[in-house]
């Protein structure tokens, strides 16, 4: 069964994509800080870097056919793509 929600039911309207080690942010919420907070703590490699989804087209993306890249939105809905 598919129900109908309104966006102001939904958590937020924030999402990330995270694609060949860059995060592309997007909304009110920043939901790469979290995950770069925890890599910095255990981690001496280079940060990934974070990018507004506002200001990348898809022809700025390098993307490899067969890899799994991860898409987060609405608080916690977490998928591949």
């Amino acid at each position: 069964r598919i129900s109908s929600v309104a966006a102001e039911d939904l958590p937020t309207e924030s999402a990330m994509f995270f694609i060949e080690d860059k995060f592309y942010v997007s909304g009110p919420e920043d939901y790469a800080q979290p995950i770069l907070q925890w890599f910095s703590a255990r981690s001496t490699s280079t940060q990934p870097a974070v990018l507004k989804m506002e200001e990348v087209t898809l022809a700025d993306l390098q993307l490899r056919l067969g890899k799994q890249y991860l898409f987060v939105h609405h608080g916690s809905c977490e998928h591949t793509l």
